[in-house]
C-alpha cells in the first residue's frame, strides 16, 4: 500500500488542468531563487576563501557584496523556495497517486536537504556580515586609540579568537550549503526523470538508481551553468543600476581592469555553454515527450541564449545599462522557455498516468455520493453515433482502426478501453493520432461499455 494514499488525492480530470499551471508558476518561482542562491554561494564562499588566504579585505568585501545582492531576505526566500518546492512535490504526489514511492521518497528527501540548506545558507550570509562588522570596528578602534595596556591586549586577542571561530563557521556553513543545495536539487531532477519515464517508474526500487542514470546528472550541470549565469548577469545589472544613470558610457579600460571583468567572462563562458547541453537532454528524452511545442520551447531557447550572449559581448565594448537590463531579461527568457518545454515534455510522456489517476478520482467520487449519475445513465451509443462511427468500424479501415483489430487487445476490459478514449494517445504509426473528444470519464466508460456490448458478439 502506497503511505502517500492516506495524505493525497488523486486529481479529476478538471482540476489537472489547475495544477498544471500551478506547477508551471511554483517552476518559474523556485528555479530563478535556487539559481541566485547557488551561484551566489560558490561565487562568494570561492572568493571568501580566496580572501582568506591573502588576507585581502577587498577581495573579503566582494564576497560580502555577492551574497548580499544575491540572497534576499529570509521570509521572501521561504516563500520563493521551500513553499514552491512543497507545492512541486505535493502535485507529482498527486499525479502519482498509488505508483511507484521510489520517486515520491526522493521528493522528501530533497525538500529536506532544500531547509537544511536554506537555513545554512543564510546563516552563511549573516555570519560573513558580522565578520565585516568586526573588522570594521577593529579597524575604528586601531586608529583611534594608542592604549597599550594589558587590558587592550587581552581583548585584541579575543576578537582575533573569535574571528577565527566566525572564519571557520563561515566556510563550513558555505560548503555545507552548495552541498546540500545542489544534493536537493539533484533528488528532485531524479524525482523528475522516473516520473517522467514510465519504464524508469516501473523498474526503479531504490533512491540510488538515480545516481547512474545520466539524464539527471545533465540536468544538474545544466542547472549550475544556469545558476552562473544568472548570477553574473545579476551582479552586472545591479552594478550599473547602483553607479550609472541610463545610456551612459565608462571608461572601458577602468572597467575591464574590475572584478566586473570576472562576473562578464563567466556570463559569457556559462551562457554559451547552456545549449550544448540542452541539445544532450533533447536527445535522451522518451518518444512520447518529442511533441511540437516542445520543439518550439527549445528554439526559443537557443535565440535567447544568442542574444544573451550578442548583449553581454556589447557590455564589453560599450559598457551601459540598457545592455545589462536586456541581457538579464533574456537570461529570464531562457529560463521561461526550459521551463516550458520541460513542462510540456513531461506532460505529454505522462498522458496515460494522468488517465489513470483520473479514473481513480470518479471512483473515489463515486463512492463517496454514491447517487452521483452512473454509467448507465449515460447513453453510450448516442455519444458513440456523434464521435466515433466517422472514424471506426468494425471490419472497415476509414480515418482509424477497424475495431476487429483493436479490440481483441482490451480482452473486454471496459475501464482499460474507457481509459484510452478519454485520454487517447498514439500507437499505431499507421494512422493518425486519435484527437482527444473532450469525454468525461462516466461518458468515455459508457462508449466503450457500447462499444466491447455490440463489437464483441
Amino acid at each position: 500500500m502506497n503511505i502517500f494514499e492516506h495524505l493525497i488525492s488523486p486529481p479529476s480530470s478538471e482540476f489537472t488542468s489547475v495544477l498544471y499551471f500551478i506547477q508551471i508558476i511554483t517552476y518559474l518561482l523556485f528555479i530563478p531563487y535556487t539559481c541566485l542562491l547557488t551561484g551566489g554561494l560558490i561565487l562568494s564562499s570561492v572568493y571568501y576563501n580566496k580572501a582568506n588566504k591573502k588576507q585581502n579585505s577587498e577581495i573579503l568585501k566582494l564576497s560580502r557584496n555577492i551574497i548580499n545582492k544575491t540572497i534576499i531576505n529570509k521570509t521572501t526566500g521561504f516563500g520563493l523556495g521551500i513553499i514552491p518546492l512543497i507545492t512541486t512535490a505535493t502535485i507529482f504526489l498527486q499525479f502519482f497517486y498509488t505508483s511507484n514511492t521510489v520517486p515520491a521518497s526522493l521528493l522528501i528527501i530533497s525538500i529536506l536537504l532544500y531547509v537544511t540548506a536554506y537555513i545554512l545558507s543564510y546563516s552563511y550570509k549573516s555570519l560573513i556580515n558580522i565578520k565585516e562588522i568586526i573588522n570594521s570596528l577593529e579597524y575604528t578602534k586601531t586608529h583611534e586609540s594608542n592604549i597599550k595596556s594589558e587590558d587592550s591586549y587581552k581583548l585584541r586577542e579575543n576578537i582575533e579568537i573569535f574571528k577565527y571561530d566566525i572564519s571557520k563557521k563561515i566556510s563550513l556553513y558555505g560548503k555545507l550549503a552548495i552541498f546540500f543545495l545542489l544534493l536537493s536539487v539533484f533528488f528532485l531532477f531524479g524525482s523528475v526523470t522516473i516520473y517522467s519515464n514510465p519504464i524508469l517508474l516501473q523498474k526503479s526500487d531504490t533512491i540510488f538508481a538515480i545516481f547512474a542514470d545520466i539524464s539527471v546528472w545533465l540536468k544538474l550541470i545544466y542547472f549550475v551553468i544556469l545558476a552562473f549565469s544568472l548570477t553574473s548577469v545579476t551582479l552586472i545589472f545591479q552594478f550599473f543600476a547602483k553607479h550609472f544613470q541610463k545610456n551612459s558610457a565608462i571608461n572601458i579600460l577602468q572597467f575591464t581592469n574590475g572584478k566586473l571583468k570576472t562576473f562578464l567572462t563567466t556570463a559569457i563562458i556559462s551562457t554559451i555553454s547552456l545549449p550544448i547541453i540542452v541539445i544532450f537532454n533533447f536527445l535522451i528524452l522518451p518518444d512520447s515527450s518529442l511533441i511540437p511545442s516542445v520543439f518550439i520551447f527549445t528554439g526559443i531557447s537557443f535565440i535567447s541564449t544568442l542574444v544573451t550572449v550578442i548583449l553581454l559581448y556589447a557590455i564589453i565594448r560599450t559598457p551601459k545599462l540598457k545592455y545589462s537590463v536586456s541581457a538579464l531579461i533574456f537570461i529570464y527568457l531562457i529560463i521561461f522557455s526550459g521551463i516550458m518545454k520541460d513542462e510540456l515534455a513531461f506532460k505529454s510522456s505522462i498522458k496515460e498516468q494522468i488517465a489513470v489517476v483520473n479514473l481513480k478520482a470518479e471512483e473515489i467520487y463515486k463512492e463517496k455520493f454514491p447517487k452521483t449519475t452512473s454509467v448507465t445513465e449515460v447513453n453510450g451509443e448516442e455519444i458513440y453515433k456523434s464521435r466515433c462511427a466517422a472514424c471506426h468500424k468494425f471490419d472497415v479501415k476509414l480515418v482509424g482502426p477497424p475495431y476487429k483489430e483493436t479490440l481483441p487487445k482490451y480482452n473486454n476490459d471496459i475501464k482499460k478501453l474507457s481509459q484510452y478514449i478519454y485520454n487517447p494517445v498514439k500507437v499505431n504509426p499507421e494512422y493518425p493520432p486519435m484527437p482527444n473528444q473532450g469525454l468525461k470519464m462516466n461518458e468515455a466508460e459508457a462508449v466503450a461499455k457500447y462499444i466491447i456490448e455490440t463489437y464483441t458478439k
